[in-house]
């Protein structure tokens, strides 16, 4: 017995779980349709019936007994008991939801200057989750630095805020998606993000160069995002992007492997840029929804699954 069947025996006795009455039904059918013999022992007297099994139809009975034991287990015992279904989600092969904690807030505020910092932490004993939040301190570590150093190098006179929040966006048993938004106000205001993605059946942070098979994804990538930035000014010339700044010339799109990207609940490759990246401010963080077809060829095996 492991320590969580030890634990899930101590549980039980402390919350005595009641079996309603359809599940015990439900129950009682499956093991009345298991078919019955009675055998003899070696002294000639009948022993008490017991559950037959045909040689070439056991697996199948085998299916039926172990489809009653599954019911209970896995579908009305996390109904029925609290304490059950809060110890069954901690078992990794059930997908478990992955949890977040606030486990740091910066806060400053003078009257010029004010700041609002919030430090998520992944609540898992995972590498890649210890990693992750690794990252994430030392990249809100370094923002609060920063804006201290702003205070020293334009005075106390200046004026600075700066916020940091997150939010997860995708947390199902395959994936997990954290983003931290960044939003910045001095003599103008600016916003970017950051996402951190977690493919929890690898047991690994994934960036953007590790869907793919080799680099040919950027030129595809680059070519399809420059080809909506047609069609989007040709609809609507109220938008601009710095497609006709002869200082950036054709390469004002820059990709690289550690790009922020994330899947949309479409199933859909999104490349996300930062606010001044690529457009003007008033553009905002211009987002770009990529065809799998687009990509279906150049991703690698592993992750082919993850988009539609």
């Amino acid at each position: 017995m492991n320590n969580f069947d030890e634990y899930l025996h101590k549980r039980v006795a402390e919350d005595p779980i009641t079996v309603p009455k359809e599940v015990g039904k439900h129950i009682d059918e499956i093991l009345a349709s298991l078919p019955e013999k009675t055998e003899t022992n070696i002294d000639g007297v009948e022993d008490a019936k017991v559950l037959a099994f045909p040689q070439k139809r056991r697996y199948t009975r085998y299916l039926s007994a172990a489809a009653c034991i599954t019911f209970v287990i896995f579908f009305a015992m996390p109904n029925i008991s609290s304490t059950y279904a809060s110890a069954a989600s901690k078992i990794p092969v059930l997908g478990e939801v992955v949890k977040v904690l606030t486990m740091r807030t910066y806060t400053y505020d003078d009257g010029n200057h004010e700041m609002s910092v919030l430090v998520p932490e992944v609540d898992e004993e995972a590498d890649s989750a210890k990693q992750l939040n690794a990252e994430m301190a030392v990249f809100t570590d370094q923002i609060v630095t920063e804006f201290y150093d702003d205070i020293g190098i334009y005075g106390s006179d200046s004026h600075e805020s700066i916020s940091v929040d997150h939010h997860v966006m995708t947390n199902t048993n395959r994936w997990f998606t954290m983003k931290l938004t960044v939003t910045k106000t001095a003599a103008s205001s600016d916003t970017y993000y950051q996402y951190y993605h977690i493919d929890k059946q690898a047991g690994d942070i994934v960036s953007l160069g590790m869907l793919f098979s080799d680099d040919s994804y950027i030129d595809s990538l680059t070519n399809e995002i420059k080809q909506q930035i047609k069609e989007q000014m040709k609809k609507d010339d109220s938008l601009a992007y710095f497609t006709d700044n002869p200082a950036l010339g054709d390469d004002f799109i820059t990709l690289h492997d550690e790009h922020n990207f994330y899947i949309n609940d479409d199933g859909k490759l999104v490349i996300p840029f930062d606010k001044y990246e690529i457009a003007p401010g008033y553009m905002g963080c211009p987002e770009f929804e990529i065809p799998t077809k687009v990509i279906k060829k150049l991703l690698n095996n592993e992750y082919k699954g993850l988009f539609s």
